[in-house]
């Protein structure tokens, strides 16, 4: 429908689209991650990376990261854990409006629960020690878990990145926010042709041609 809607009415505006996936797809992408983290990997990037190459007219030599990275797009598996966090400091927030659910029951339950330990082996990984598997978070841990989380994600990103289709193979840094120029160039082909070459996979052939007066 996203994309239908890009193709057509959307007139090709890659800033809306994107926000159009993100309000629309990503949270049914999303639906319940939270209770089936375990089952979370880069995996779950491979529609975004569809989605993004379709949007864009990107070649399969730039990898999806590449993509994000010049999108400024973080990726579905840092979103679900994300959410994962937040779902686990609600279960302990005795303020919240819809009151503690069927927290009092888990806690009186004796047996393992794999959710709460693999949540407490993800904090200590993000430098956030539980001496408890079920341990209450506080709201500035939660902060913390968040920001090393994107940082740890923005990391992979650049490192899964760095390939020959790229802008890093050119010396040129993510641009960190949704570059203007998916706005300012309203061509589609005009646009396509200055990602393309920011990813340094711009066709060999247009060039030789170009400069053979061909």
């Amino acid at each position: 429908m996203v994309l239908k809607f890009f193709h057509t009415k959307g007139a090709k505006h890659i800033p809306a689209a994107l926000e159009a996936y993100n309000t629309k797809v990503v949270p049914q992408l999303l639906f319940g991650a939270e209770i089936w983290i375990s089952g979370v990997n880069e995996k779950l990037d491979t529609p975004l990376h569809a989605f993004l190459r379709n949007i864009t007219g990107t070649p399969s030599c730039v990898a999806g990261s590449a993509l994000r990275a010049e999108l400024a797009q973080t990726s579905l598996e840092y979103r679900a854990w994300k959410r994962a966090f937040k779902f686990r400091a609600r279960l302990f927030d005795q303020t919240s409006s819809s009151g503690p659910g069927f927290l009092a029951l888990t806690l009186k339950d004796r047996a393992h629960n794999p959710w709460f330990h693999l949540i407490a082996q993800k904090l200590e990984f993000l430098g956030i020690r539980m001496d408890l598997p079920m341990e209450p978070l506080a709201a500035s841990d939660l902060s913390k878990i968040c920001t090393n989380l994107k940082t740890l994600d923005w990391a992979s990103t650049m490192e899964r990145a760095r390939r020959t289709c790229s802008g890093l193979a050119l010396g040129i840094p993510p641009p960190g926010a949704i570059p203007t120029y998916f706005s300012s160039l309203r061509i589609f082909s005009h646009r396509r042709a200055f990602s393309l070459a920011r990813w340094n996979c711009f066709p060999s052939v247009v060039l030789n041609g170009r400069f053979g007066k061909v």
